[in-house]
């Protein structure tokens, strides 16, 4: 039984891990490209700010 624990508890940090990894990867494409998002939101945002 303690086997099993210490097998589910390898696979949660695993499992964290690729989580973090993953948003780490997402985070760092916006950072790298942030014009692209500037006017892709910039339209919406003036179009909504100006009723």
């Amino acid at each position: 039984m303690k086997e099993l624990g210490n097998s589910l508890a390898q696979l949660i940090f695993v499992i964290m891990v690729m989580i973090t990894l993953a948003v780490s990867t997402a985070a760092l494409s916006q950072w790298a490209s942030p014009e692209e998002q500037g006017n892709t939101s910039s339209p919406t945002l003036s179009a909504s700010a100006n009723p």
